[in-house]
C-alpha cells in the first residue's frame, strides 16, 4: 500500500483538508460537490527515491500546525484497519502490481470520479457486505517512530509502535510510576536492540559502530553511606561495623581480579540498604545483620546473599543476582570483558558473544529494580549518533516483529473487498516518523533524508518502504521535490495547507531559513529585541546619557551583520552632539577591523 492522497473531515485541528503525498497525480476533492479532482504531475519522476523506497512525504510546519496531528489520523485509523472507523475521510492508495487507485471513501457523500478517468480508480464506501464491516486486511506493515515522550500512554495503536512513549508503556511504566524498574527495562531493551543491530550491520551507518559496551559502577560514597546510616539510630552500630568489615576485605583483595567482583558486591550491597531504607524495613535490616558472622568468607557476598534470600523483604530473587555474577565471572574468564582499574570500568565486546552479554544485561536490570548500581553505554558516540543508531535499531526489530508476528495477524476473516494481492512473507511497509531528527547537528539534519532512503530498506529489507515524515526543519525539505512536501499553518487553531510552496530540493539552505514559512526574522528573538531596544533609544528626542550612549555603544559592536552594525552607527553618531558622523563611522569600523584582525593573527599563532 501507497498512501497518495487524504481528504479528512474532521479530526482534531484539521477541517475539510487535503494532502497529497507526492504521487503521479495530484488530487483534490470538492466536499460540497462531491467530486474528485485529478491531474497528472508534470514534474513527478518514476523510482526517484533510491531502490526499496516508493516514495517519501515530509509534513512540515511549526510547533502546532498539526504535523503530528496527520501522522496520528493515518496511524489510528488507516494503519492495519483501514474501514473500522466512524471519522469521514478520504484515502486513495495503490497497492504493489495494480494499475488501479483503490479509493476509500467514508464521507457521506456519493462520490463522483474525474471525467474520462473513471476507470483509473476502484472505489467503496463504508459499509457492509454479508453482514460484516468493509475493512481491508491489505499486505501492509505500518511503523510509527517517534524519540519524543507522549504522556497520553493510554492512546493504543494497533501498528508497530517504535515510539519511546511506546517502549516505556511496554515496560510497565504505566503501573509503576514511582519505580525504576520500567526505565531500566526500556534501557535494556534499547541496549539489546542496539546490540543485535551491530552485530548485523556493523558497516551500514555513516560513522563507525562502536565496538565495546561499557559498564561503570555507580559507587556509594563515604558521605552518602554515613547519611543512610542517620536515617535511623539503631542502624548506626551494625552498619558501621559492616563498612569497616566490607572496606576491609576489599583492601585485602586490591590489586586482584576478584577486588572487582567485590567492588560490585559492595556496590550492590550499599544500594540495596538504601532502598530497604525507602520501604520502611529498617528493622528487618538490622536483624539479618546482627545475625551474621562476622569470622565469614566472602563477607559481602554472604550478606547479599542473606538479604535476597529473606523473602519478607521487597528484594528481587537471589537466583536472579546469581545469574549476572555468574555470567560477569564467565565474561572475565573468556575474556570477553576487560576491566581497567584505574577508572573503574568494564569494557564489553557483544561481538560473537550477543547471547551472554544479552543474558548479562538482563539479569542486571532483573536486579536494578533497587537502583542503578551499574551503568551501560556504548563509548564515542555523539548525540546525533546515538540518536540515529538508536532508531535504526528499533527499524531492525521492527524488521524482525514484522517476520514473527505480522504474517499471524494480516490474514484474518475481514472481508476483501477489491480482490487484493495474496499476503506473502515479506509485506510492504508504511513508515512515520515524528520529527525523527530533532537531537540531531544541521550536518546531520541535511542528511537525515539521504541516510532514511539509502539505509533504511536494507535494515527492513521488506519490497517497498513508503517514509512518512513530519519536521519543522528546512534542513530536510533540500533533499525532497517540492510536490513531496506538505507545509502547513495554523490559522485560528486549524491546519491549513500552505498554498504558496517555497522551494525545495536542491535549495540553497541559507535561502530555505530565510523563507518567511521557516522564519519571520532571520537573527535571534534575543539579538532582535536588544536592537529594537537600541532603535527605541536612537528614535527618541531626549538626549542619550554618557552610561546609556556607552552601553549602545558595545552592543552595536557585537553585531555581525555589517550592513544593520553601519546603519545602527549611523544613528548613534547623528545621536551625539558635535559629531562627524562620518569620520565616527569610520573610526568605529577601522576599529571593529583591527579587531578581528587581531584575533586572526591569535589563531594563526
Amino acid at each position: 500500500m501507497e498512501i497518495q492522497y487524504l481528504w479528512i473531515e474532521n479530526y482534531r485541528s484539521i477541517e475539510k483538508q487535503g494532502f497529497n503525498f507526492g504521487s503521479k497525480y495530484i488530487f483534490d476533492f470538492d466536499f460540497e460537490k462531491a467530486e474528485l479532482y485529478c491531474r497528472e504531475n508534470d514534474q513527478f519522476i518514476d523510482n526517484f527515491f533510491d531502490l526499496g523506497t516508493s516514495n517519501v512525504t515530509a509534513f512540515i510546519g511549526a510547533n502546532g500546525s498539526g504535523k503530528t496531528t496527520i501522522l496520528d489520523f493515518i496511524k489510528l485509523n488507516i494503519a492495519w484497519d483501514i474501514g473500522n472507523t466512524n471519522l469521514h475521510y478520504l484515502c486513495l492508495f495503490k497497492e504493489k502490481g495494480r494499475d488501479e487507485i483503490f479509493v476509500y471513501n467514508s464521507t457521506v457523500k456519493k462520490l463522483r470520479l474525474p471525467e474520462g478517468k473513471e476507470t483509473l480508480f476502484k472505489v467503496t464506501t463504508k459499509g457492509r457486505i454479508e453482514g460484516k464491516l468493509i475493512s481491508l486486511s491489505f499486505p501492509t506493515a505500518f511503523i510509527y517512530y517517534s524519540s519524543s515522550i507522549d504522556y497520553n500512554f493510554d492512546r493504543y495503536y494497533p501498528g508497530i509502535d517504535l515510539s519511546t512513549t511506546e517502549l516505556l508503556q511496554e515496560s510497565g511504566v504505566v503501573k509503576n510510576m514511582n519505580r525504576g524498574d520500567a526505565f531500566s527495562e526500556l534501557v535494556h531493551r534499547e541496549i539489546k536492540m542496539q546490540m543485535r543491530f551491530a552485530s548485523q550491520y556493523k558497516g551500514i551507518l555513516p560513522f563507525p559502530l562502536p565496538e565495546e559496551l561499557h559498564m561503570n559502577p555507580h559507587f556509594l560514597e563515604d558521605a552518602q553511606i554515613t547519611s543512610l546510616m542517620q536515617v535511623d539510630d539503631n542502624l548506626i552500630p551494625e552498619l558501621s561495623k559492616w563498612k569497616k568489615i566490607i572496606d576491609d576485605e576489599i583492601y585485602s583483595q586490591r590489586g586482584d581480579l576478584i577486588q572487582v567482583t567485590t567492588e560490585i558486591y559492595k556496590t550492590l550491597f550499599w544500594h540495596s540498604i538504601r532502598y530497604l531504607l525507602k520501604e520502611s524495613l529498617s528493622d528487618k535490616i538490622l536483624i539479618i545483620l546482627k545475625s551474621k558472622s562476622t569470622d565469614q568468607l566472602n563477607v559481602t557476598w554472604e550478606l547479599l546473599h542473606s538479604l535476597y534470600s529473606d523473602e519478607t523483604l521487597s528484594l528481587p530473587k537471589w537466583h536472579q543476582v546469581e545469574i549476572f555474577f555468574n555470567m560477569l565471572k564467565e565474561l572475565e574468564s573468556k575474556k570477553i570483558m576487560d576491566y581497567f582499574f584505574a577508572r573503574f570500568n568494564f569494557a564489553i565486546r557483544p561481538e560473537g558473544n550477543f547471547e551472554k552479554v544479552d543474558t548479562l544485561v538482563k539479569a542486571y536490570y532483573d536486579i536494578a529494580v533497587v537502583g542503578d548500581f551499574l551503568s551501560f553505554y556504548w563509548s564515542g558516540l555523539s548525540m546525533g549518533e546515538q540518536s540515529l543508531f538508536s532508531m535504526f535499531s528499533r527499524f531492525y526489530n521492527a524488521r524482525l516483529e514484522i517476520k514473527e508476528n505480522f504474517m499471524s495477524h494480516i490474514n484474518d476473516c475481514r472481508v476483501n473487498v477489491w480482490g487484493m494481492s495474496v499476503f506473502n512473507e515479506k509485506p510492504e511497509v508504511v513508515i512515520l516518523i515524528d520529527e525523527g531528527e530533532v537531537h540531531m547537528h544541521p550536518q546531520w539534519q541535511k542528511e537525515f533524508i539521504y541516510n532514511l532512503t539509502h539505509y533504511l530498506p536494507a535494515i527492513i529489507d521488506m519490497p517497498k518502504i513508503q517514509l512518512i515524515l513530519s519536521s519543522n526543519s528546512p534542513f530536510l525539505i533540500s533533499d525532497l521535490p517540492n510536490y513531496n512536501v506538505v507545509f502547513l499553518q495554523s490559522k485560528e487553531n486549524k491546519t491549513i495547507v500552505y498554498k504558496e510552496q517555497p522551494t525545495s530540493f536542491a535549495a540553497n539552505i541559507h535561502e530555505l531559513l530565510a523563507n518567511s514559512f521557516f522564519l519571520d526574522t532571520p537573527i535571534g528573538k534575543l539579538a532582535e529585541n536588544k536592537i529594537d531596544e537600541i532603535l527605541k533609544w536612537l528614535n527618541q528626542k531626549e538626549d542619550l546619557s554618557p552610561e546609556r550612549v556607552e552601553y549602545i555603544h558595545k552592543v552595536i559592536r557585537l553585531v555581525d551583520d555589517s550592513v544593520v552594525q553601519n546603519k545602527l552607527l549611523q544613528l548613534l553618531a547623528l545621536k551625539i552632539e558635535n559629531v562627524n558622523w562620518e569620520q565616527y563611522i569610520l573610526e568605529q569600523q577601522r576599529e571593529i577591523i583591527d579587531q578581528k584582525l587581531n584575533k586572526l593573527k591569535g589563531k594563526n599563532t
